[in-house]
């Protein structure tokens, strides 16, 4: 009977690890829509500067640049948190 609740208790305790896991890369998933929404705002703002054909400040385009790389940062981190996250929840079975 020991036996087979010490199996329970580490099923269960697998269980509330793969829980916590999928809840941290849908946390990492969700932390990403600002980033996404930003990046493509500048994409979408440097198709429009490009097909108007008048001549940009090269200060504005080092603006959109630092706000796209800002972005860009931001996603690569929760992206690697969401991977990282994703890469523990394997480990429940083969302990």
């Amino acid at each position: 009977m020991t036996r087979n609740r010490s199996v329970k208790d580490r099923d269960k305790s697998a269980d509330e690890g793969d829980a916590a896991t999928a809840d941290k890369i849908r946390t990492a998933l969700s932390d990403m829509e600002p980033e996404l929404r930003q990046i493509d705002g500048v994409l979408k703002l440097l198709s429009i500067l490009g097909e108007a054909g008048d001549t940009i400040e090269p200060v504005a385009l080092a603006a959109l640049a630092r706000a796209g790389e800002s972005a860009f940062e931001q996603l690569s981190a929760q992206w690697r948190s969401g991977f990282e996250a994703s890469r523990g929840s394997g480990r429940h079975g083969h302990d």
